[in-house]
């Protein structure tokens, strides 16, 4: 039985093509989790698939310079993709993304209206931080991005408190 899953799997895999990242759940129509996640890890073990992390694997496309692997961003959305969610960049990451700023963050953050969740990929994080609805309203893609990037600057024209004094002016502080 073990080796006709891993067969199986192996053969789903290799339909699908390099460059693609699995979860246990993509497999879920095999209505067996645990043999799943064991058989994912022979893989990985026989060098098929790469452990990015808890659960996740990626069958890696391969050049002759070596193993090409997705950006952090590219896992990021996949991720959101299949965990059905909505996914903002937030903080630095919104900044990098805008090109405003040259910085590459160790920790890339995103908003979610997800679960809330931190993944480690080598050296470096994704961090998903749950967010109200409010945040994922926006019709277009860019919007959402700019209101990221114009609270990690903290202008002082968008004030974290608003108060209406008696004469109806608006006062910040």
């Amino acid at each position: 039985m073990k080796t006709i899953l891993t067969k199986e799997i192996r053969n789903i895999i290799d339909q699908n093509g390099p460059n693609r990242l699995y979860m246990v759940s993509d497999f879920a129509h095999l209505n067996n989790d645990g043999l799943v996640t064991r058989a994912l890890s022979r893989l990985e073990k026989e060098g098929v698939l790469i452990r990015l992390s808890q659960g996740l694997y990626l069958y890696p496309l391969r050049n002759k310079f070596g193993v090409l692997r997705p950006s952090i961003e590219d896992i990021a959305y996949v991720i959101a993709e299949k965990d059905k969610a909505r996914i903002i960049p937030s903080g630095l990451t919104a900044l990098n993304k805008l090109g405003l700023s040259t910085q590459v963050t160790m920790n890339a953050v995103y908003l979610t209206d997800a679960t809330a969740r931190e993944l480690t990929i080598g050296n470096r994080k994704i961090i998903f931080k749950r967010s109200a609805p409010r945040n994922f309203a926006y019709k277009t893609d860019l919007f959402p991005l700019i209101v990221a990037a114009m609270k990690e600057f903290r202008f002082p024209f968008f004030p974290n408190r608003m108060t209406l004094k008696p004469d109806n002016r608006r006062t910040h502080f």
